[in-house]
Formats: C-alpha cells, structure tokens, sequence
C-alpha cells in the first residue's frame, strides 16, 4: 500500500499518482517503508538515551591522581585495571566493589585481608555501604578522595529522548557561626575568617571548615 505524503490518501502498491492532488507515488510513500523508518527511528531514540548513573572519580591523596570508575561499577582489587596504584602487595586481589545506580552508590568489602574503611569507619564484609562525595575511603593503605557527580537530566521536548544537560557547581565554606556563604576557589581552599562577624571572637571558627560542592543549575 503507499500513501499521498500530500493527502494521505491510500493506493495499492502499483499505484503511480494521487488521484486527488496528481501528486506521483513513489516507493518512499508506501507503508512498509513508512513502518521501517518509524522503526529506525525508535532504535535511534533508544540508543540515543543516556546512562545517568552518577560518575564516580577517586582522587589518591599522595599524588592527586584521579581513577574514574565506569559507570555500572567496578571491582578494584591487585589486578583490577583501573591504575597501577592498587597494585600493592596489601591490597587483596579482590578487594572491593564500587556498585552504582541512578540514586546511590556503595561499596562493598569483598572479604579483604587488609581491610577497607569510610574515614575512620571499617566496613563490614561482603555488606553494602553506601557512600557520598567528600568522603574518604581507604583501601588497605591507600587513601583516595570520593568524587560523585549526579548528571542533571532532562528529556527532549521535541524527541521525548533523555539528554544530559550542563551541570554547573560551585565550592562555598559556610560560616559554623552566622551561616554566610563564601564562595571559594576549589575544595582545598582555606579562608581566615568570615567578612560578615569578624569582630565577633570566635569568628576564627571558620578557618577549620573545609569547602562544599554547590550545584548552581
């Protein structure tokens, strides 16, 4: 069957025009190659979609290397692949496990000989133990920084597809005593005291705070 891109009306295959507009029938107009292309199209939308799990990074603190860990997890272990810094006679062979999903991360200790902590919290093994940015997580001897961005998405309004959009952020050390946010350079960043009650005594309070990530759009 083909059908008038003009009219829309209906023909039989050996149609050669419209019978309304003279419009000449091609086979693109027919309904076989209209059901292929509808077809195609939806594979492209579907691949198009994107995994919005958040990205997780592992900063070392001995060097500031970065690991990024995939984005469906990985095992970190002696012969993981993800850096030659696990590669360390007290890090177990299958040391841990990084598990991410669209809301949470964790990680789990997989029965380690040396150990696996969040700050200075040992975690039990083969247990679940979701984890957030900012946090320290040592593995045997290892310190590493935990990085998590959670992608901003948004879907399409023309194609219904997800996308993912420009996530902006921003580091702020907010003041323990009136609550001012300052914004910062990076999360290393240090300030002496806060503009807004520096005559106060304890105002020096702030020195000791450590910058948060802001997201701004």
């Amino acid at each position: 069957m083909k059908i008038c891109k003009r009219c829309e009306d209906e023909y039989p295959d050996n149609a050669i025009e419209c019978e309304v507009c003279g419009r000449l029938l091609s086979i693109s107009d027919s309904e076989m190659c209209k059901t292929a292309e509808t077809a195609e199209n939806a594979e492209i939308a579907q691949t198009a979609e994107i995994n919005d799990n958040p990205k997780i990074t592992l900063r070392y603190v001995v060097n500031d290397e970065t690991i990024e860990i995939p984005e469906n997890g990985a095992i970190i272990g002696r012969n993981c692949n993800l850096s030659k810094i696990f590669e360390n006679q007290w890090v177990s062979e299958l040391h841990c496990k990084i598990l991410v999903d669209k809301n949470k991360c964790s990680i789990v200790d997989l029965g380690s000989t040396n150990g696996t902590w969040i700050d200075s919290d040992k975690l039990p093994k083969n247990v679940a133990t979701e984890i957030y940015d900012g946090k320290i997580l040592r593995i045997a001897n290892l310190k590493f920084v935990i990085g998590i961005k959670f992608p901003k998405v948004e879907k399409s309004q023309e194609t219904g597809v997800q996308v993912e959009t420009a996530v902006q952020y921003r580091w702020e050390i907010v003041c323990p005593k009136c609550d001012k946010h300052h914004e910062v350079a990076d999360k290393h960043a240090k300030i002496e005291e806060c503009d807004n009650c520096y005559d106060e005594i304890d105002a020096k309070e702030i020195a000791n705070k450590s910058p948060i990530e802001v997201r701004i759009c």
